[in-house]
C-alpha cells in the first residue's frame, strides 16, 4: 500500500535511568496502538546505541545526541490520518499512558514526503516493500537545504538520486533506501526544532551487521571521490549522519540500567542480555 507521508522522530531520553522503561512503554504500549490507527500502514523503531554513536560522522548539537529514531508510514486521506494520530497522542495523556513526557525530548519531529525509494537488485522486492522487509539497522543522513529550489540544491539532489544512492546499493548489506522531504504543514508543539522546508532525510536499510556495512559504504564513497564523483556544492546544514540498530523487544540494555524497570502500566521487570 502506497504511503502518502512518513512521520519521523529523533528522540532523546534525558534521564539515563529511564531507557528500559521508555522502551517498554513505547514498544509494548504506544507503538502498537499507533499502528492500529486508521491510516497508519506500518511503524518501526531504531536505536543509536553507544557503538553506533561512536560512528556518527556529522551532527548538529541542536538535533544530536538523540537515542531513538521512529518512523510511521501514513496513507491518504492525510487529514483523517493526521487527526487520528494526534487524537491518540492527546488521549494517551488523559489515560495516564505517556509516562515518558518528563524525560524525553523530540530533537527532530515531523511529517515528510516519501520522495523516492530504491531497492538493491539482489533483494528482489520493490522499493515500496523495502521499509517492511526485515532490517538489522539503518544508515541515516539528514540535512537542511537553505534554498531547495536553487540550481545548486537541485544539482546536489540529482547527484544523490543518480550517483550516490545507486552506488551505495552496490555495497554488501545495503538492501535499499528512501529519500524524504519535509512537509511543514503538519507541525508538533513538542518538537525542539520545527520541521522546516528544505529538510532532507535519507535512510539506507541494512540487512547485515550495521557497523560492518557502513565500512563498505565508506569505501564506496572513497571510490566515488577518486573517480571525481563528488557531491555538488550547495548551501546546506548537516543535521546527522550515522548508523542505527533495529530494536528487538526486551533487549534494551544499551544504556544505564540503574532504574526501576517496572513500567507504570504494570509491565514486568525486563530480562536483558548484556552487550546489546
Amino acid at each position: 500500500m502506497k504511503a502518502a507521508r512518513t512521520y519521523i522522530s529523533f528522540t532523546e531520553v534525558t534521564d539515563r535511568t529511564k531507557h528500559q522503561a521508555y522502551n517498554a512503554w513505547h514498544m509494548l504500549d504506544h507503538r502498537p496502538e499507533n499502528i492500529a490507527l486508521p491510516g497508519i500502514i506500518y511503524g518501526e523503531r531504531f536505536v543509536c546505541a553507544p557503538d553506533c554513536a561512536a560512528k556518527v560522522t556529522a551532527s548538529d548539537p541542536a538535533f544530536y545526541p538523540f537515542h531513538y529514531l521512529l518512523m510511521y508510514w501514513m496513507q491518504d486521506p492525510m487529514e483523517e490520518t493526521w487527526k487520528a494520530f494526534r487524537a491518540f497522542a492527546d488521549t494517551s495523556i488523559l489515560m495516564g499512558r505517556r509516562p515518558e513526557i518528563p524525560y524525553s525530548s523530540r530533537r527532530l519531529q515531523g511529517i515528510f514526503y516519501p520522495l523516492k525509494g530504491y531497492a538493491a537488485p539482489r533483494v528482489l522486492v520493490s522499493p515500496e516493500a523495502i521499509p517492511y522487509r526485515p532490517a538489522r539497522g539503518l544508515y541515516v543522513q539528514a540535512f537542511d537545504l537553505a534554498d531547495p529550489a536553487s540550481g545548486a540544491a537541485q544539482e546536489l539532489l540529482a547527484w544523490y538520486d543518480l550517483v550516490h544512492i545507486p552506488a551505495m546499493l552496490e555495497c554488501r548489506g545495503v538492501a535499499g533506501a528512501w529519500t524524504f522531504g519535509s512537509d511543514p504543514v503538519y507541525s508538533f508543539a513538542t518538537s525542539v526544532n520545527p520541521n522546516t522546508e528544505g529538510r532532507i532525510v535519507q535512510v539506507y536499510y541494512l540487512d547485515e551487521e550495521p557497523l560492518e556495512t557502513i565500512k563498505g559504504m565508506e569505501s564506496q564513497q572513497g571510490r566515488l571521490r577518486k573517480a571525481g564523483q563528488v557531491a555538488p556544492k550547495a548551501e546546506r546544514k548537516d543535521i546527522f549522519a550515522g548508523p542505527l540498530r533495529t530494536i528487538e523487544p526486551w533487549q534494551w540494555d544499551w544504556f544505564d540500567e540503574k532504574e526501576d524497570l517496572r513500567h507504570p502500566t504494570g509491565l514486568p521487570r525486563s530480562k536483558t542480555r548484556s552487550g546489546r
